[in-house]
């Protein structure tokens, strides 16, 4: 076992053996420090295209096999050779010619026509191999991005933010046995190698959130030394990349987290860099990285301090990812996701929003983050990846596969693919504003599922909503026998409740069926919201209800 991991577990046995075994406030390591990286990390890199070679071998899966996987958790990989069109920069073993293991990547993106790929060269004589110092280049296809060029914008900002890490990016042209496969974008893979590379602490953890809303999770999340620990079942919240032995530092966060009579701003103070915090909730919001409420981001914890820190992730849904045509013009998005209710699901951030004061501190970072990300810098950013990566991506195989609206034409598809490149340096401004303007609206709850009482009364209920304001809150309550809720199917309403549940008689319902309840939040300014549930019907979406059936 590694040296720090050894004092780091000799402190935890002592901390335990005071604690009962439970480590609250009071926290005996390190301070909490601000987030600070080795940013020459980013020297390496070059803004350009390179032209990338992959070759792969006879006898193992074919570039056809590989690219048909869809299991991601166990996918299918083949041997390939490498080479990289690149003078003066070989391997780190002095080839210009490297064996690697190949696969797709990703989850929803291994489903797109063009994929995107994971390659891990091969140890020689025991001896890892690298290239720029990455051992695992990671090409990221951004299939659903009508650019192509989100997630290289976002980490080259990154790279200068304060209270942030980024990732190394790199532009790469494509060819698998000699087949062109248009531009990738290289992204550095988090991990072990990563935190050392931007000198963090390689013997921290680190841990890429799958399905997490900052709940203890009993069930999934176990130290090592349960008997009940399943590795496979803790990944399906949190994904390991760091120190795998021991999640007892973890574990703790998270009690405290949803302990609730814990202070939030003394659980915060204690466990987390409120800079760091605030610079990646404020991110989001004014870039409109909606997808990072549960997943798409890194929890990283040093083994000298408490103190757990977040790390960006996958942004090529950021940038008003869905104003781009074809998504615009799909289904629609639930109200909810405006604004900083779309995290309000997670506890951490709810509880952290709720305390007086802190959506102030919020919007000061938003406000702060306003003058960081201007239209001028992007626009010059997107510019520069226009003249050096535009030919490729304006060309097949990316062309006929770009995201675009009723384009029929080659001059269509290209058109929109400007028209887009233009448009985002707009989006942080007027996320902005919209951040701002939803504020005034209260926050969406949960909708329960219905329960018929012993005296057959249908019992309706939902969570309490929360005004940022204190104005009052009143609930409209409607049951409906089709899902458009139009005046003549509505058979049961009552409106401008203060309770957050009703007893509904069933007669006064209707006959035995499928019917539908909805919710309406409004505070005494006229200001309104839906509840988180909805029903997705082919390209429609009808928000703020639930179906039942009446027997």
């Amino acid at each position: 076992m590694r040296k720090a991991w050894i004092i780091t577990s000799i402190l935890l046995i002592f901390v335990l053996a005071a604690c009962g075994g439970r480590l609250g406030g009071g926290h005996i390591l390190g301070p909490i420090v601000s987030l600070e990286e080795d940013r020459s990390v980013y020297d390496q890199d070059t803004l350009t295209v390179l032209r990338l070679n992959v070759s792969v071998l006879p006898g193992g899966a074919t570039i056809e096999e590989v690219d048909a996987d869809d299991d991601w958790r166990n996918p299918k990989k083949t041997t390939a050779l490498v080479q990289v069109e690149e003078p003066g920069n070989e391997f780190s073993d002095g080839s210009v010619l490297a064996s690697a293991k190949l696969r797709i990547r990703g989850h929803s993106s291994r489903l797109a026509e063009l994929k995107s790929y994971r390659i891990k060269l091969d140890n020689v004589n025991g001896n890892k191999v690298f290239w720029r110092n990455l051992r695992t280049i990671q090409l990221n296809k951004s299939p659903y991005d009508l650019t192509r060029l989100r997630a290289k914008l976002s980490f080259d900002f990154f790279k200068t933010l304060p209270n942030m890490t980024s990732i190394r990016t790199l532009f790469v042209h494509l060819f698998i046995d000699g087949v062109d496969y248009g531009l990738y974008t290289v992204l550095e893979r988090g991990n072990e190698e990563f935190l050392k590379a931007h000198g963090l602490d390689d013997d921290g953890w680190l841990y890429k959130a799958e399905s997490f809303e900052f709940f203890r999770y009993p069930d999934q999340l176990k130290n090592t030394t349960d008997p009940d620990y399943n590795e496979e079942a803790f990944e399906s919240i949190l994904e390991i990349r760091g120190e795998r032995d021991n999640h007892t530092k973890l574990i703790s966060m998270l009690e405290e987290v949803n302990d609730l009579e814990n202070d939030i701003n003394t659980v915060i103070s204690e466990n987390f860099q409120i800079d760091n915090y605030l610079t990646w909730f404020a991110t989001n919001i004014i870039l409109e990285n909606d997808d990072t409420n549960t997943q798409n981001f890194f929890l990283y914890n040093p083994t000298t301090s408490w103190g757990w820190y977040f790390l960006p992730w996958d942004y090529d849904g950021a940038w008003d990812f869905y104003g781009q045509p074809r998504e615009a013009a799909g289904t629609p998005r639930p109200r909810w996701t405006e604004g900083v209710s779309n995290w309000w699901n997670v506890i951490l951030h709810k509880r952290f929003l709720m305390a007086p004061g802190n959506i102030d501190v919020l919007r000061a970072k938003v406000e702060e983050l306003r003058s960081f990300y201007t239209e001028t810098a992007a626009s010059t950013m997107m510019n520069t990846y226009r003249d050096i990566a535009g030919d490729i991506i304006t060309q097949n195989p990316d062309l006929d596969t770009l995201e675009t609206l009723n384009a029929t034409t080659p001059a269509e598809r290209i058109e929109q693919w400007n028209t887009e490149v233009d448009r985002i340096p707009t989006v942080p401004e007027q996320k902005y504003q919209e951040f701002i303007d939803t504020l005034q609206r209260p926050m969406p709850v949960f909708l329960a599922a219905p329960v018929v009482g012993e005296d057959g009364t249908v019992a309706f209920a939902w969570d309490e909503s929360f005004d940022f304001q204190g104005n009052a809150i009143t609930y409209d309550f409607q049951i409906s026998n089709a899902l458009t809720f139009d005046a003549g199917e509505i058979v049961f309403e009552r409106l401008g409740r203060t309770e957050t549940s009703i007893g509904v008689d069933p007669a006064d319902i209707g006959p035995a069926g499928t019917y539908y309840f909805r919710v309406t939040i409004r505070d005494s300014e006229g200001n309104w919201q839906y509840p988180f549930d909805s029903i997705e019907v082919g390209d429609n979406l009808y928000d703020g209800m639930r179906e039942f059936t009446l027997n």
